[in-house]
């Protein structure tokens, strides 16, 4: 990988993979509570579990240094601060829906291929919970979430989510 400078947060002597360095991020927030945070950049981690099940734990993606990070990790979040940024200075927009929302991304996914056999082949922009999902890239691609034009593309949709209100099916579906 690349080394790359994170802004991360610190709470006692764990490191969290959530980035309030940026202008979208409300200050009067309460990180890592994410229910209490505006405007941050978070990273939740599945751990491998198959997100085309009804019920799969997501967790804090953290670490004791702030040096040694989980390579997905560092890609996914320095990603998205550069997607951030780029909507930010080019179209003066706060964030995936103008208004500050955290920008939330789920790393080490596993979904099931049309066989029915789980992979990490994919990436996407859930409109349902608000977050990107990536899977490790296991066959078809691979260092999937490392990639930047895959962030953006994610990114994207949800962008697109909030501004043109188009129903993610059918023919608007396939323009999303």
């Amino acid at each position: 990988g690349q080394p790359r400078d994170l802004a991360l947060w610190q709470e006692g002597s764990t490191f969290f993979a959530i980035d309030t360095s940026r202008p979208i991020y409300d200050t009067s927030s309460s990180p890592p509570d994410i229910k209490k945070t505006k405007g941050a950049i978070f990273l939740r981690d599945v751990r491998n579990q198959n997100t085309d099940k009804s019920a799969v734990d997501i967790f804090p993606v953290t670490s004791a240094s702030p040096t040694q990070w989980d390579p997905t990790a560092v890609s996914v979040l320095a990603n998205f601060g550069l997607v951030e940024d780029y909507y930010r200075q080019t179209f003066n927009r706060n964030s995936i829906d103008d208004k500050g929302m955290n920008i939330i991304g789920i790393i080490h996914a596993l979904f099931n291929d049309p066989n029915g056999q789980e992979n990490g082949d994919n990436a996407f922009w859930n409109p349902g919970i608000q977050m990107m999902i990536f899977g490790d890239g296991t066959q078809d691609f691979t260092q999937l979430p490392a990639s930047l034009d895959v962030a953006g593309h994610e990114l994207t949709h949800g962008v697109i989510n909030h501004s043109a209100d188009l129903i993610y099916e059918n023919q608007s579906g396939a323009m999303n």
